[in-house]
């Protein structure tokens, strides 16, 4: 059984990494997949929550760093070294088309489907109307470790399910304390 998902896992990376190459999308997801041209822009939308948001903008920020400090934590340390998956780029015999520096950490769950998963999980509870969005990004972020060759499809869904699962248990610990806090004035 596990064999099977191992070649499914791969056959699908195959199907994205090399059969969906073509030029125009080497630079667009190269750019996606790439925080570092998301930092200024993902800082100045934080700081206009925290700024014009109100009560619900500053709360929702705040639930949004806290969130991404821990499922990164819980994401990187005890989850990959438990499962020990190498990257595809880290794989000669695998051929992976790599557009993006590599890393020699491990692959399962990718941190950056965990993340922006997780970020959608919140955002999408504090603002329904557009979660569609929210999620749409997720899913091309996921998509986008792929094409550059440094996570199998399985690896972003399964970030994505330690996304979602620990944007929702956020979401309940917000609610419980915020109706402490009540509770006590």
């Amino acid at each position: 059984m596990c064999e099977f998902f191992t070649n499914m896992d791969t056959a699908l990376f195959y199907a994205v990494n090399h059969g969906l190459e073509n030029k125009f999308l080497d630079i667009i997801m190269s750019i996606i997949t790439d925080i570092g041209y998301w930092k200024i822009p993902l800082l100045a939308a934080w700081l206009c929550l925290m700024i014009f948001g109100g009560k619900k903008g500053r709360i929702t920020g705040i639930v949004l760093v806290v969130s991404l400090i821990l499922i990164d934590l819980f994401n990187s340390f005890p989850l990959k070294s438990l499962f020990e998956r190498t990257r595809p780029c880290n794989i000669p015999w695998l051929d992976a088309r790599i557009l993006v520096p590599t890393s020699n950490s491990y692959s399962f769950p990718s941190s950056h489907a965990a993340n922006v998963f997780g970020m959608a999980t919140i955002l999408s509870n504090k603002y329904r109307r557009v979660r569609f969005y929210f999620f749409s990004v997720a899913l091309v972020v996921g998509i986008s470790r792929i094409y550059v060759g440094v996570h199998y499809p399985f690896d972003v869904l399964a970030g994505a399910a330690v996304g979602i699962l620990c944007g929702l248990g956020m979401l309940k610990l917000e609610k419980y304390i915020l109706q402490r806090i009540e509770v006590a004035q």
